[in-house]
């Protein structure tokens, strides 16, 4: 029976306790109890780009109130695919992010089903089933895709030029750089200004 879960935070804690008992608990692995789920941009990647992060898991120790921080990216938006990708995490959790994607993380992500290269795994059959029923449980990922990739560049980069004498700086636009008529230094009365 589907609940009615309208809240991220809300879906992911109910998640968890189901992934423990259908995922990891079979697995004989269990699911850190300070582990914290968010959304956040990981990169100014788009997900789709090769080698950008969908997940990534900072130990307690990075973290002011010792949780075990999971943050994903805001461009998921499929339900299976983000409890794929939490699992995952959760095995850096696990794991303590002692590992990386080698060793003990490799046991632990062929034990749930996660297959393919261990820096970007995906559900096996086996384990995509198995989120699929946690989904007709909890509901639905009730969140839609973000959009990262729309992010306006910035246009005005500010220039340094620099005196070669007595080192004396400012910064400004190409424009103003173009209309500069000397190159005499305000500080030392050189001719010696550069834009580095």
């Amino acid at each position: 029976m589907c609940q009615s879960i309208t809240k991220r935070e809300q879906w992911f804690n109910a998640a968890l306790p189901l992934l423990q008992d259908k995922v990891f608990g079979p697995n004989n692995l269990v699911i850190p109890d300070n582990v914290r789920i968010g959304v956040g941009t990981l990169s100014s990647r788009s997900a789709a780009a090769k080698n950008a992060k969908l997940g990534v898991c900072f130990p307690s120790e990075r973290s002011a109130s010792n949780m075990i921080e999971i943050f994903l990216s805001p461009e998921l938006e499929e339900s299976s695919r983000v409890l794929d990708v939490i699992c995952h995490e959760l095995i850096h959790a696990i794991d303590g992010n002692e590992n990386g994607h080698k060793g003990p993380f490799r046991t632990m992500a062929k034990a749930i089903g996660l297959e393919g290269k261990m820096t970007a795994t995906v559900a096996g059959e086996r384990l995509n089933a198995t989120l699929s029923e946690i989904v007709t449980v909890i509901g639905n990922y009730p969140h839609e895709k973000l959009d990262t990739t729309a992010v306006k560049k910035q246009t005005t980069r500010m220039l340094k030029v620099e005196c070669d004498d007595c080192g004396w700086n400012f910064r400004t636009n190409k424009s103003q750089i173009a209309a500069m008529t000397s190159t005499t230094c305000l500080s030392c009365g050189e001719d010696s200004l550069t834009i580095c």
